[in-house]
């Protein structure tokens, strides 16, 4: 079972966002989980079983103010999840609700 649990988040307006802010967030939200995925997966084919559970954010569908990168970043895992890698790979894509409020 592979899950993938990994998150940055940058809360700014879109036009305060640095480069190296939107890239932190994207190789961290998204390209660990793709490439970690690929690293599993054939190992998973070989015994014709396993799980990827994809834990992500309801910011990938609804987004919120001050959170347009980390709102993508989660979009594209939620498009990661919805293909299937395999018959034999169960990918499982859960998604939470977080509160900024303390």
């Amino acid at each position: 079972m592979l899950i993938n649990n990994a998150g940055v988040l940058h809360i700014k307006p879109f036009l305060e966002i640095t480069s190296d802010e939107l890239t932190e967030m994207i190789d961290t939200n998204f390209m660990a989980v793709f490439q970690l995925t690929q690293r599993i997966v054939p190992e998973m084919l070989k015994q014709k079983s396993g799980t990827i559970v994809n834990i992500a954010s309801l910011a990938g569908k609804y987004g919120f103010q001050g959170g347009s990168g980390y709102a993508a970043t989660k979009f594209a895992l939620r498009g990661f999840a919805n293909r299937s890698c395999s018959s034999c790979v169960r990918m499982i894509f859960a998604c939470f609700r977080f509160s900024l409020d303390r």
